[in-house]
């Protein structure tokens, strides 16, 4: 499935199939959009020391979230067949690894100085950057 994504005046335009669908995009979610398309171009052994190239299935399922994030994240590929999100908020940090095998996700997150390591359903990663952003943990 192919898609791509341009930008005029603020928006992006997603074409799938033949139809187009309207997103308005930050810069920061259109750098992310282009970041994870250069992950998704990595090969086996992308860091010279063994790691996997993403599944088409992470690589999307990571598309599809930050396409809904209300806040974007740095994004960086890792050795451990993730892709890690990264966000801060003033003294607060949150970092989410999305597993290629879409299993679950492990995040770390540093709030009001308490800290949290955790497994959830990947389905729950949207939750878990919402929680981040609310007063109390």
């Amino acid at each position: 499935m192919q898609v791509t994504y341009s930008s005029f005046n603020g928006h992006a335009w997603t074409v799938k199939h033949g139809s187009i669908i309207n997103y308005s995009l930050s810069m920061k979610s259109m750098d992310n959009l282009k970041k994870l398309n250069k992950i998704a171009g990595l090969k086996d052994d992308w860091n010279l020391h063994g790691a996997s190239s993403f599944s088409e299935s992470l690589i999307e399922f990571c598309r599809n979230v930050l396409l809904i994030l209300n806040r974007q994240p740095d994004i960086f590929p890792t050795a451990n067949d993730s892709i890690q999100f990264e966000f801060v908020n003033n003294d607060d940090y949150l970092e989410v690894e999305i597993f290629d095998d879409l299993s679950c996700i492990e995040y770390y997150m540093k709030k009001n100085g308490k800290e949290i390591e955790n497994k959830a359903f990947v389905q729950d990663v949207v939750k878990v950057v919402n929680q981040f952003y609310i007063d109390e943990i």
